[in-house]
């Protein structure tokens, strides 16, 4: 396991004599290039933007399957019949980026996270790409679940008796009851429907106000809404359900 620089690694994936991604070094991977989703175009940007943190700090890496591998050199490994089981979306996105420069810069030393695993045991093949392929799904809204303005949210609610369920299922498995929990997607729907006078929003396309940094900072930007405003917004919308009910 190691650090490899992403412009030797884009070597690594090319094909010699075409100069195109070598196909076959994917053919043990069980996902397909996914192409513009979140996840991809958010590789993509990392890529565009070399002053940001180094690479491997926001990227879970790649895992390279091989019969065998040997040391050819000091930090340098001789890899027969490499396998990439996991790290395709990398992979590919990194290959996208250098291929589409005109010259790579000598002072890009980005570096990407390489495991690189030694077997022809099928079983241990089988159970490497099982177990880097299988993950629990984490949704959006958890991910903005460690911005600031969630503890200031987290904090008020929990002082009117409401738990504020920024990672879902927490306040469950401590046996508190669901109907004093607020989800981060409940609370924004309230505010959408609420303050920003958008009901059809609300009911329609909450997901945006997750993924979109304007329409999600219009909502829960810092400084945006007094944190009281919140928790008032909470105790509306369970009065309208209870009249509906």
């Amino acid at each position: 396991m190691g650090l490899a620089k992403l412009r030797d690694f884009f070597v690594f994936l090319r094909d010699e004599t075409t100069g195109e991604i070598l196909e076959r070094i994917f053919d043990s991977n069980v996902r397909g290039f996914q192409q513009d989703t979140p996840v991809n175009l958010s590789i993509r940007e990392s890529l565009n933007n070399p002053g940001d943190a180094d690479f491997w700090l926001l990227n879970n890496g790649i895992t390279i399957l091989a019969s065998t591998v040997n040391t050819a050199s000091f930090k340098t490994l001789n890899i027969q019949d490499p396998q990439i089981v996991n790290g395709l979306q990398t992979s590919r996105e990194v290959f996208s980026h250098y291929q589409g420069l005109s010259s790579i810069p000598d002072t890009d030393n980005r570096r990407v996270l390489v495991r690189v695993i030694q077997t022809t045991n099928s079983a241990v093949r089988e159970g490497v790409v099982r177990a880097t392929n299988n993950q629990n799904k984490m949704q959006a809204a958890a991910l903005r679940a460690t911005d600031p303005i969630h503890g200031h949210i987290e904090t008020l609610l929990r002082s009117s008796g409401l738990y504020y369920d920024r990672r879902p299922g927490h306040h469950k498995d401590e046996g508190r009851p669901i109907s004093q929990s607020v989800s981060i997607v409940g609370l924004l729907q309230t505010m959408i429907a609420i303050v920003l006078q958008k009901p059809q929003d609300a009911y329609g396309a909450p997901g945006r106000y997750i993924r979109e940094n304007d329409d999600y900072f219009s909502v829960f930007g810092e400084n945006v809404h007094p944190i009281p405003l919140f928790l008032n917004c909470i105790k509306i919308q369970r009065k309208v359900d209870d009249f509906l009910a």
